[in-house]
Parts: C-alpha cells; structure tokens; sequence
C-alpha cells in the first residue's frame, strides 16, 4: 500500500467516523427532546434528566414502573464486558439484553401512560434505536472489512530484514570466562 493510500483509506475513516457522530448525535437529540416531553405529560419533576445518559435511563424505568434490578442488570451488564472470561462476556451479553427487554417495556408502558400520546412520539424513539443500531453495524462492517486490507499488506520496502542467528556477528569470544568486545 502506497501512502497515497494509506492517506486515502485513513481519510475514508475519519470522513465515515463524523458522518457516524453527526447522525448519532442528531438521533440522541431527538430520543432526548421526545422523551422530555413524555416525562413532562406524566407528571415527572425531573424532565430535564432525559439528557443526562443514565439517569435517563432510570427515569424510564422508573417512568414504566419497573423494578430497580431492571437498572441494575444494565450496570452490570456493562460492567462485565471489562471482565476477561468467556462466561462474563456472556452474562454480559444476557443482561444485556434483559436490560433492553426492560427499557422498551417502560416505553410503552409510559407511552401507554402519557395522555394523548400519538404513535409518532413512541415510532420515533424506536426509529432513533433501529437507526442508531443500523449505524454501528454498517460503520463497524466498513471499518472492519478496510482492517482486512491492512492484514494483506506486504511488508514496507525500506524496513530490513531480521538477520538470522547464524548470519549476526559475535561481538564477544564466549568460552573466555571475562568476555570483552573484540
């Protein structure tokens, strides 16, 4: 790979990684703005949470009148994705997705509670989280797939071999008890 190329492909990168964090941003707004709205019609004192990321999330919860370990589940479920076993990525995994389960049940529980509530309101937050899924996905299968052309890379023309054992000059006589370079 030439570095005109490299340069191209890290260009591509970055140009991919802001088109990413401007629709992620605009989608987080939007979830922000609609479910203030929705706290609001419920009676929630604490709208203004629904822009500060897990509390948010516990106004959801707590909105949709579940239970504290549906939280609880999340947390942990991030937490064990830093833990290096197979089985705690798995629980992670699992938790997960209880967690998930959980929160689109408090959705529509609260879209349920909030009077005159349109669909428009509860579709939107859905289309934000199918966007925003569908945004990682095709930003991580492009990363990935430009990843595979680095493990193809030919090795660079200016780097020198490794010599080998037998080709490296001995500095020293070995077998003299006091070595010193000759």
């Amino acid at each position: 790979m030439t570095p005109v190329q490299f340069e191209t492909l890290i260009l591509k990168q970055l140009a991919h990684l802001g088109i990413f964090v401007f629709l992620y941003v605009v989608c987080w707004v939007g979830q922000c703005i609609t479910l203030q709205k929705w706290l609001r019609k419920i009676g929630e004192e604490n709208a203004w949470g629904a822009w500060v990321p897990f509390y948010s999330t516990w106004l959801v919860l707590k909105g949709g009148d579940k239970h504290w370990w549906w939280f609880a589940s999340l947390i942990l479920s991030i937490l064990f994705t830093f833990v290096p076993w197979d089985f705690a990525q798995y629980l992670a995994s699992l938790l997960s997705v209880i967690a998930d389960v959980g929160i689109i049940w408090a959705y529509f529980v609260m879209w349920k509670k909030a009077p005159r509530q349109g669909w428009f309101n509860f579709g939107w937050i859905v289309a934000t989280w199918v966007l925003t899924i569908c945004l990682v996905v095709v930003v991580g299968v492009d990363v990935f797939k430009d990843l595979k052309a680095y493990e193809t890379l030919p090795p660079s023309p200016s780097s020198s071999p490794i010599p080998s054992e037998s080709s490296s000059p001995v500095p020293f006589d070995s077998s003299s008890p006091n070595p010193s370079p000759s």
